[in-house]
């Protein structure tokens, strides 16, 4: 990936460091609709003792957890990187070679199915003017930069931009390889982007591939899918709902007993859940109508 590729998908600063959004009702008012919320949807998918001690803490428990996966959406990512950048003379001198930081765990969440994904990201890079990156700093940026919705290609392009930014190097290479919950699922998938003297099919990025197997980092070929060939296709069938294409809430076939009582409440069960799953997101702060969430609700209502 060039500077001019790289600054087409983050075309500003910004973009890189996104300023925190609108900020989310955190008062007490919206928590309390948050964890109503998430006891609307525990009471739709069949458990009725809501009272019970496994239970009572639980909507509490499942709402802190949202805020805490989607925190990073109101983060500044440069205090991430703080005082890590250091000068090396060894470097600046020009002794320099391909720099590694390995097996930096993360987890994030999907936002095709609001499912965690998780797994370890390795960076690689070529120092320019002897800057090199402290590696506390480089598992504190994946850190920061996973807790929000998103797909593991934005993940993993993201962590690309900000370590261009910080470092200005010669060349730069992330690998994300993580495991994803959900039906769809298959096997670790594996994403990669590079920037500079290490874009993709360059000598760069070819040695930091093979480092990266000597190290035993990837996975065996049989049991990776490589990130772009991940799909999970939606039946054919029609949905009625507001949330986007795929849902769950399907218009009854003519032939059909339509307007039974069983196929309404199922109907309506489906709809309340996608009311309750709706209304976590936008107490998360999330822009339920963005293109990146589209259909998201009932793929996650249908697991």
């Amino acid at each position: 990936m060039t500077r001019e590729e790289l600054s087409a998908s983050s075309s500003s600063d910004s973009e890189v460091f996104p300023a925190a959004p609108a900020s989310p009702t955190t008062s007490r008012a919206g928590d309390e609709r948050l964890r109503a919320a998430v006891h609307q949807l525990i009471g739709l998918i069949g458990d009725t003792d809501l009272t019970r001690e496994g239970l009572k803490a639980t909507p509490s428990r499942v709402a802190k957890a949202w805020r805490d996966c989607t925190r990073g959406q109101k983060l500044d990512i440069r205090r991430a990187v703080g005082g890590g950048l250091f000068q090396e003379e060894a470097v600046h001198r020009g002794h320099s070679g391909l720099v590694c930081v390995y097996n930096i765990h993360f987890a994030s969440t999907s936002e095709h199915n609001l499912l965690p994904f998780f797994g370890v990201c390795h960076v690689g890079y070529f120092p320019a003017n002897g800057v090199v990156l402290g590696l506390s700093k480089a598992a504190r940026l994946a850190d920061q930069l996973s807790k929000k919705l998103q797909s593991q290609q934005c993940f993993t392009q993201d962590l690309l931009a900000c370590l261009v930014q910080q470092l200005q190097p010669f060349g730069v290479a992330v690998c994300v390889v993580a495991q994803h919950l959900g039906a769809d699922a298959a096997g670790r998938q594996v994403s990669t982007a590079g920037y500079g003297a290490m874009q993709e099919g360059s000598a760069g990025m070819q040695e930091f591939l093979c480092a990266l197997r000597l190290k035993r980092c990837l996975p065996p070929e049989d049991g990776a899918v490589p990130h772009h060939c991940v799909s999970s296709p939606l039946g054919p069938h029609r949905v009625y709902s507001r949330f986007g294409k795929g849902g769950t809430v399907r218009l009854p076939d003519s032939g059909s007993q339509a307007g039974s009582h069983e196929e309404e409440a199922s109907q309506l069960q489906s709809l309340q859940m996608q009311e309750a799953v709706d209304t976590i997101l936008q107490e998360i702060g999330e822009d339920t109508f963005r293109q990146g969430l589209a259909g998201s609700i009932n793929r996650y209502i249908r697991l």
